[in-house]
């Protein structure tokens, strides 16, 4: 079988008020709005965000998480580039 690959480029902002942040518990989550990549039918993908890690071995870390859904069982490759502005708030 053929292998055929599609490259769908996104770029993403998402501004999050420090306040929103510290009033997360530890364990708890932010969500993205989710997307649809443009030229691949059935993708869609969203950021979530764990200021505070609750899994044994990432306790009090951050996490940043790039959920990518796939209607198609597609296999998929992504290279991920997460930049941080901690200014007043979180941009990625």
């Amino acid at each position: 079988m053929e292998q055929i690959i599609i490259k769908s480029p996104v770029a993403v902002e998402w501004r999050v008020p420090e306040n929103c942040l510290k009033a997360l518990k530890p364990g708890e989550y932010l969500y993205s709005k989710t997307f649809d990549a443009c030229n691949i039918p059935g993708i869609k993908y969203f950021i979530e965000i764990c200021p505070n890690e609750n899994i044994e071995d990432r306790h009090g870390q951050t996490w940043i998480y790039l959920h990518i859904e796939n209607e198609d069982e597609l296999k998929i490759d992504a290279k991920c580039s997460i930049f941080v502005d901690f200014q007043k708030e979180l941009c990625l």
